[in-house]
């Protein structure tokens, strides 16, 4: 009986964790698109380009810099 307990807690803190895990790895990866998304529409809407930034450890963090210097050659070129 307290084996069964100890499994199903011992159960039920791993699947917590995991959820917790998969929360803060998606919010990580999603982040940075729903940003780049926003980013776009912005331009789109307001014709208003500013420099691009994603969060302190976000994934995807080498596309600002890029995305910043493309904005950059455009502005050079007209």
């Amino acid at each position: 009986e307290n084996l069964a307990k100890y499994l199903f807690f011992s159960l039920l803190a791993g699947l917590l964790l995991s959820l917790i895990i998969t929360i803060y790895i998606s919010h990580r990866f999603a982040g940075p698109l729903v940003r780049l998304k926003g980013y776009f529409s912005e331009i789109a809407n307001t014709g208003s380009i500013y420099p691009l930034k994603f969060r302190k450890g976000d994934y995807l963090s080498d596309l600002p810099p890029k995305v910043n210097d493309a904005f950059a050659k455009i502005k050079e070129t007209k």
